[in-house]
């Protein structure tokens, strides 16, 4: 995973997986005020490549747009083959979630080919991580190598 910041126009784009690969559909975030700002990338696969933030001071850490590094961290469970990926470092450390509400995200284009992912948001519609059911289909092959959180920096 990567994270690149521009804050020229403070945007965020997080690409999933080790390389960049082309978009075929973006799927808008609706239902919640900070939805109209998220935008989540597939591929013609219906797999997950990117999660695009516009205004991200408002909705993502400072942590994770800081120009020396921000940090996400990602997990996947193959026995369950579920895949969380924390935009707020300290909710993996401490465990503790203040979750103040989920927004699901399904885009109907790829007729049920992917689960829906959930979007988790604190009580101040910031993002705080993204919840991936039947991983094995919504995700690059290779993001699904691993099982121990890893750290990304950008």
């Amino acid at each position: 995973m990567n994270v690149t910041y521009d804050p020229a126009i403070d945007a965020a784009f997080i690409t999933i997986g080790r390389e960049w690969r082309p978009v075929a559909l973006t799927c808008p975030v609706d239902g919640t005020k900070a939805g109209a700002y998220i935008h989540l990338d597939f591929d013609k696969t219906g797999r997950l490549v990117g999660i695009e933030v516009l205004a991200a001071r408002r909705l993502l850490s400072e942590e994770l747009l800081m120009e020396d590094g921000g940090v996400v961290q990602a997990h996947y469970d193959p026995e369950a083959d579920t895949a969380t990926i924390y935009l707020w470092p300290q909710l993996v450390t401490a465990r503790k979630h203040s979750i103040a509400h989920t927004q699901p995200c399904n885009p109907a284009e790829f007729d049920g080919r992917i689960s829906p992912l959930h979007l988790h948001f604190d009580a101040a519609d910031q993002l705080l991580a993204i919840e991936v059911s039947d991983a094995s289909r919504t995700l690059p092959e290779e993001f699904l190598t691993t099982t121990e959180p890893e750290t990304v920096r950008r």
